[in-house]
């Protein structure tokens, strides 16, 4: 009986330990994965992945935004919306979230719309400052409320996510070309990089 006891203690013991052992590691991999995809700062970004496919990036953005929120998630998608703009009558249409990475460059520039990947339509509708809105599907705009106090909404989640503030922020990079040798390439631009958001506007015709 004491032989079936000390062997007893001792399953417990080396479970214990093992118990002990899976916590570390989980919370190892937990912080690694943060690391990974909820940087603090862009310098662990830098360090963990020098170089990202501007399409890639882009993709990780929208992700995060996303995964932010019902909310913002319907604001990209776009939403059925009734809309009042300075001077004009109220309009019936869609409202979509428009989130663009700008890039200056000492010789060129370019703004992506991160929901396509593609560089930002400049024919697109922009609603106008001190617009009313009103949507019944939306949980934000169910009353009525001016365009500021939506995109309020949206910048205080979001800056919430340690990846998207520091681009809401802006952050230095450099940008080249990939089919080329980055560090060789004529093309290796240094320039600053921001994320903003604006609001594109669609009325039923």
């Amino acid at each position: 009986s004491e032989s079936l006891l000390l062997t007893n203690r001792e399953a417990q013991l080396q479970e214990t330990r093992f118990l002990s052992c899976l916590i570390d590691l989980i919370s190892i991999s937990d912080e690694l994965v943060d690391m990974i995809y909820n940087p603090r700062s862009l310098s662990i970004l830098v360090c963990l992945q020098p170089e990202i496919a501007l399409i890639e990036l882009s993709l990780r953005l929208l992700w995060q935004m996303v995964k932010s929120s019902y909310n913002i998630m319907q604001l990209i998608s776009g939403i059925k919306a009734t809309v009042l703009q300075p001077g004009l009558v109220w309009q019936t249409g869609t409202l979509r979230l428009l989130a663009v990475l700008n890039a200056e460059f000492l010789s060129d520039s370019w703004e992506v719309d991160i929901a396509s990947s593609q560089p930002l339509k400049f024919d697109f509708n922009s609603i106008m400052p001190d617009s009313i809105i009103q949507s019944d599907c939306h949980e934000w705009c169910r009353f009525p409320h001016s365009i500021e106090f939506l995109k309020l909404q949206i910048m205080n989640l979001l800056e919430t996510i340690p990846e998207l503030k520091s681009w809401i922020q802006g952050a230095k990079i450099d940008w080249g070309n990939s089919d080329q040798d980055l560090e060789l390439s004529i093309n290796w631009q240094s320039g600053f990089a921001q994320l903003s958001f604006d609001f594109e506007w669609i009325p039923n015709q």
